[in-house]
């Protein structure tokens, strides 16, 4: 069975190659038994998402306080996506 990537569709992933690679699929079922915790990267998405998360990591690691206005942020990101879906 050929799953969907997950950032298929996605405008800031215009290189997605639709169709996940089974090799990046990513099982988070331990996580909350009961519930369908996998998700589908191809093989585009899932290397771009690793290098992201290294470089948020790696800014984390330098500075402590960017943990503070990154989750702010992604607050306010959150926020401006539920005003516009009203």
């Amino acid at each position: 069975m050929t799953h969907i990537c997950r950032n298929y569709g996605d405008p800031d992933a215009p290189e997605c190659l639709r169709d996940s690679d089974p090799q990046y699929t990513m099982d988070f079922t331990d996580v909350e038994p009961g519930v369908s915790g996998y998700i589908h990267w191809c093989s585009k998405c899932d290397p771009l998402e690793q290098r992201i998360l290294k470089a948020i990591m790696g800014a984390a690691e330098a500075d402590p306080s960017f943990v503070v206005r990154f989750g702010a942020a992604i607050a306010v990101q959150e926020a401006v996506r539920k005003a516009g879906a009203h």
